[in-house]
């Protein structure tokens, strides 16, 4: 009975650590969505920008990829998002903007209540928000 158990508890550490290593990467700064239809992608992010509060720039503009303007979150932390598409693949990545600044690449790292944190927890809301797959890597 003893043995079961220890052995229980070891395949769930084993289970819990693999689960861990294909987590998010340690600075992953790309969220990578993988949807079920290509034709629809584009459709799908603008429709995922403007429900989470988002104004795309040139929404009728016909590209590859499509920018919102800056939004300040709750926390005053100041976001933009591009979200470039290939096929049926959404690759999401955004920037910190601050005043006077070219802005700073969002990345996963940061401790709570961070802007850092703030914009990628922003980040993967919208990555979820459009539902399918999602990876997370360091380009």
């Amino acid at each position: 009975m003893i043995a079961q158990k220890i052995k229980l508890i070891l395949i769930l550490l084993c289970l819990h650590t693999m689960s861990q290593a294909q987590g998010i990467q340690d600075m992953a700064n790309t969220i990578i969505i993988t949807l079920n239809d290509s034709t629809t992608a584009r459709d799908k992010v603008l429709k995922t920008f403007s429900s989470q509060g988002y104004t795309v720039k040139n929404p009728n503009k016909v590209t590859k990829t499509v920018s919102t303007d800056p939004k300040t979150l709750k926390s005053k932390t100041r976001v933009g998002f591009n979200g470039e598409i290939k096929g049926a693949e959404v690759i999401l990545t955004g920037k910190i903007l601050f005043a006077g600044q070219e802005g700073i690449i969002i990345q996963h790292k940061g401790e709570k209540g961070t802007h850092a944190l703030n914009a990628w927890q922003e980040m993967e809301k919208l990555a979820k928000a459009m539902g399918g797959t999602i990876s997370y890597v360091k380009r």
